[in-house]
């Protein structure tokens, strides 16, 4: 890893139980030093901005018990938004993690920044970027992404 904290952009299913938002949120905080908090489009069920105050509760709990990396976290309720956000403060080396619903629309924020990415693992191109089968490993590193 870079010079820069690993950053991750972590969010969940709004029926899943309190319990388990708050657990995502504790773990998150144990492997990452910037933590951004996102909503999923459709939170099922629940009110707008719930789900990631429980998991951001988690995030707390971790820090006041004094078992957690993360020393910035921040709720982005907008997948694209916080994905960006964490990009944009990726610097060449990073470790930037995105766990998100609209795979598409972020593989093309990846895309269009490809000219200064570092891919690694992706199989060669085909004539239809956006379709590729389950098999088919990505994984990014943020080296020279900005440079």
């Amino acid at each position: 890893m870079g010079g820069q904290p690993p950053r991750g952009v972590v969010a969940t299913a709004g029926d899943r139980r309190d319990e388990d938002m708050r657990e995502l949120g504790r773990v998150a905080a144990r492997y990452f030093d910037e933590v951004i908090v996102r909503e999923d489009a459709k939170p099922r069920g629940r009110v707008k901005g719930e789900t990631a105050a429980l998991i951001m509760e988690g995030v707390e709990d971790a820090v006041a018990a004094g078992g957690a990396r993360a020393g910035s976290v921040e709720i982005v309720l907008d997948e694209m938004e916080a994905s960006r956000r964490a990009l944009d403060r990726a610097r060449p080396g990073d470790l930037v993690v995105l766990c998100v619903d609209h795979a598409t629309e972020v593989f093309r924020e990846l895309e269009a920044r490809r000219g200064s990415a570092s891919p690694n693992g992706l199989a060669p191109r085909r004539a239809d970027p956006w379709k590729r089968s389950v098999e088919t490993p990505i994984s990014w590193t943020s080296e020279k992404l900005l440079t």
